[in-house]
């Protein structure tokens, strides 16, 4: 038998004992979240977590920022870009995934061939889109 046979013939210790001890979790029954939902915490009297702009504010901050315009619903800020193919854009949209979740922004990317469509999503509060706020546009902005 040679050398590299000899190697294949170790397998990881599978009982059945040692799987049901935390290696695999169970699979949640249908109609279960996937994902445990966080408990809803409210702020602390007199204090705002997200930034609220009103928005004639937020239009004013858009006509600074070109490209970016508000999408239907008012619940994103959008930019389509066409680049030089479609492995450039898709270098790109990657780029963009990998900076919302640096920035744990939530963004909404399409690509179709060369062309890119961005959506920098408002935040979720009690189960609904929220507004745009400073911190979406600040985000939106830096990816010009």
């Amino acid at each position: 038998m040679s050398e590299l046979q000899e190697t294949n013939l170790e397998q990881p210790d599978l009982r059945p004992e040692r799987v049901q001890e935390g290696i695999a979790a169970p699979w949640p029954a249908i109609g279960e979240p996937v994902l445990p939902v966080p408990p809803a915490v409210s702020p602390p009297c007199g204090t705002n977590d997200v930034a609220r702009l009103r928005p004639e504010r937020v239009q004013e901050r858009l006509q600074k920022m070109p490209g970016w315009s508000l999408a239907a619903g008012g619940e994103a800020v959008e930019r389509v870009r066409t680049l030089a193919s479609p492995m450039t854009a898709a270098d790109y949209a990657g780029v963009i995934l990998r900076e919302a979740a640096r920035a744990k922004q939530t963004v909404r990317v399409g690509l179709e061939g060369a062309r890119v469509v961005i959506q920098v999503m408002a935040p979720v509060h009690d189960q609904a889109r929220g507004a745009i706020g400073l911190k979406q546009l600040d985000f939106a902005a830096a990816l010009a």
